[in-house]
């Protein structure tokens, strides 16, 4: 797969976005040209270019892909992006946990696939063997938003998390590869 340099600058990732999105034949086209664009692309230059997708007057649906591309919200503006936080959400589960979630799991992926494609979970998921708990990282305004999820979210409701652990997560370090914000 090509690499743009991590020396790309934002003139030159705007202008291959800009193109990129101006004759779309496919959105699984558009999508991973701008995942290569976006992989040597900082924190500051995304929310450079969320700021400016009103510029290129991309329709709605172009705006969705960059936006699912770089790991951002389309009505979200490059001040709404910077002030978002990190959460780490630790669930305990029951001791049974693989046995009774069935019924509820379609439910709980959906609820948490939503959050990612409105680009505020990252990532989530059990610990492996042994199944006894999961993490979800959140990228949100706030820490009602993290509540909010917990408060719907059919393993709480249900009595298949045991403990709920909210905490600030402050990013150290991280993959050039990430698609997240």
């Amino acid at each position: 797969m090509a690499m743009v340099s991590g020396g790309a600058t934002s003139l030159t990732i705007r202008t291959l976005v800009t193109a990129a999105v101006k004759f779309p034949k496919s959105e699984t086209k558009v999508t991973s040209i701008l995942r290569i664009i976006t992989s040597a692309v900082t924190r500051h230059e995304k929310d450079s270019l969320v700021a400016n997708f009103g510029r290129h007057k991309l329709h709605e649906g172009q705006k969705m892909i960059c936006c699912r591309s770089l790991g951002t919200s389309a009505a979200m503006t490059a001040e709404e992006h910077t002030s978002r936080q990190y959460f780490a959400v630790v669930y305990d589960y029951v001791p049974d946990i693989l046995e009774r979630r069935g019924q509820y799991r379609a439910e709980h992926l959906a609820l948490a696939n939503q959050l990612v494609d409105e680009g505020k979970v990252l990532l989530g998921g059990a610990w492996g063997s042994p199944v006894d708990g999961a993490l979800l990282i959140f990228y949100v305004h706030n820490i009602k938003e993290v509540q909010r999820f917990i408060d719907k979210d059919p393993y709480v409701q249900n009595g298949l998390v045991t403990k709920v652990d909210i905490r600030p997560y402050t990013v150290a370090v991280r993959s050039g590869l990430q698609q997240g914000p």
